[in-house]
């Protein structure tokens, strides 16, 4: 695995950007970058937001008062040891609006990217 992603990043180090999501809409919440660096990801930056493995480690999120598939999502990042993801709220659930205000909640606490 070591190698793989060694290998992402010399691939990644002259891109401009990798996948565009910025217009996509999906059932999940999270999108696995895998070897694609999520700073190159094109997103919504109202719907879309990247987290990093260490700041969802240092567990200040734990303390804010988020919905309960954001911290299951959060939890499975953490379990899936990727170094960042794109978290993407599915525009189409009824929690969509509960969940953006989870993404502002992250982002106020420095856990997810500002925009």
């Amino acid at each position: 695995m070591a190698k793989y992603q060694e290998l992402c990043s010399k691939f990644y180090a002259g891109v401009d950007w990798a996948v565009d999501l910025s217009q996509a809409e999906f059932e999940d919440f999270g999108f696995r970058t895998g070897g694609v660096p999520a700073h190159l990801v094109k997103r919504d930056p109202e719907t879309q937001v990247i987290i990093h493995r260490d700041r969802v480690m240092a567990g200040d999120w734990r303390t804010l008062d988020l919905d309960s598939l954001t911290e299951v999502y959060l939890n499975f990042f953490l379990e899936e040891g990727a170094q960042d993801q794109v978290l993407v709220v599915p525009k189409r659930i009824k929690r969509a609006k509960r969940l953006v205000e989870d993404l502002r909640k992250l982002q106020a606490a420095g856990i997810a990217e500002p925009d």
